[in-house]
């Protein structure tokens, strides 16, 4: 694990001194703990996805997002979408006891801010995510994050190779 952080750290050195990126990857931090990676798809557009590994279970999600500067601030964004989420939770969760391991799927609404650290090839972003269970206990519930990212790519330097 030491040898892939390096290296992703060393790979993220050499190629990336920007503030806007194209591709990220880094730690999540929720209810429980998970890797987080975004792509933009567009100049406001990102597709992000997110692996949570809970105490009991895990939960596999993917959002389309929405980026807009925040407080006339460079590198500051807000951004809001949504997706689904599909995952397994286990037979003790936080808020209650389910007698079996139970398979979910449902829907996410996401919003939150992003901070893009200038000439450093790092990103930090904060969300809020209520979901909702269609498949498993139908239920409503809170979700978010905490996630630190690495940058791959500068979105100037791509737009400047087509």
């Amino acid at each position: 694990m030491k040898k892939i952080l390096f290296l992703s750290l060393l790979l993220v050195n050499i190629f990336v001194f920007g503030q806007e990126y194209k591709y990220t990857i880094g730690p999540r931090f929720s209810w429980g703990f998970g890797i987080d990676a975004k792509m933009y798809i567009g100049k406001k557009s990102a597709i992000e996805s997110a692996l949570d590994i809970q105490p009991s279970g895990f939960i596999l999600s993917g959002e389309y997002e929405y980026h807009l500067l925040a407080f006339d601030e460079d590198g500051l964004y807000w951004f809001m979408g949504g997706g689904p989420f599909l995952g397994l939770w286990g037979k003790k969760q936080h808020w209650e006891n389910i007698s079996e391991p139970m398979f979910i799927v449902g829907i996410i609404v996401i919003g939150g801010l992003e901070y893009n650290f200038p000439k450093k090839p790092l990103s930090l972003s904060i969300s809020l995510e209520p979901r909702y269970n269609l498949i498993g206990i139908q239920r409503f519930w809170a979700y978010g994050g905490i996630s630190l990212r690495y940058t791959f790519q500068a979105k100037e330097e791509e737009e400047e190779d087509l």
